[in-house]
């Protein structure tokens, strides 16, 4: 398992900083990162995060492809946005229902580990990946949470390599939101000036 936790943890460190970085070539190593954290999660009976590694290797695929053909040009060419309040009220408010809901259901059906908790990383965690494949600025505040709570949910599980690896992801996130927001200022400041003289 030290191994294999390695390399899943290798993996996604190259992908968080290429991806921070936006570089087409993060979406690879997060496949490899996925793959490798479904046998880890699954044989740490954190079903949840199982089944969210799953759902990881679609959005991995349709993130490639949503960057490298979302504008027909250039890999970095899909602009970086952002939601408005009525959009995050609306996300938080369907994710804490469904927490509740999973978390209740492995509760009592499952021998599932921190079953609340790893329902809360979990469901947030698909949330905030469909963010960052359409490239919403908002997706690191997100994992700036579920990253930090998943420091907690590993470590208690014993998986101390897994657990820096969100400490580092915790930092990261920060990183990423300051990238990613000089060039969501940058493209609305562009925005505006081709309306402006749109109008003039």
């Amino acid at each position: 398992m030290s191994v294999i936790e390695f390399f899943a943890v290798l993996t996604s460190v190259i992908y968080v900083i290429l991806a921070a970085k936006q570089k087409l070539s993060c979406w690879y190593f997060a496949m490899a990162s996925v793959l490798l954290y479904l046998y880890i999660c699954f044989e740490a009976h954190l079903f949840a995060e199982t089944g969210l590694q799953i759902f990881y290797i679609g959005t991995t695929i349709y993130g490639w492809y949503h960057w490298k053909y979302g504008n027909q040009e250039a890999e970095d060419a899909v602009p970086v946005i952002d939601w408005g309040v009525k959009e995050h009220l609306f996300t938080l408010s369907a994710g804490a229902v469904l927490v509740y809901l999973i978390g209740s259901y492995l509760e009592t059906h499952t021998s599932a580990f921190l079953p609340y908790v790893d329902s809360f990383t979990s469901v947030f965690g698909v949330i905030a990946t469909v963010m960052g494949t359409r490239k919403i600025l908002s997706n690191w505040l997100y994992w700036t949470v579920i990253d930090g709570i998943s420091v907690y949910m590993y470590a208690i599980k014993g998986l101390e390599l897994t657990s820096g690896l969100f400490v580092f992801y915790t930092i990261m996130t920060i990183y990423g939101f300051i990238s990613w927001r000089k060039e969501y200022l940058k493209s609305k400041a562009e925005s505006a000036e081709k309306i402006s003289v749109g109008l003039s």
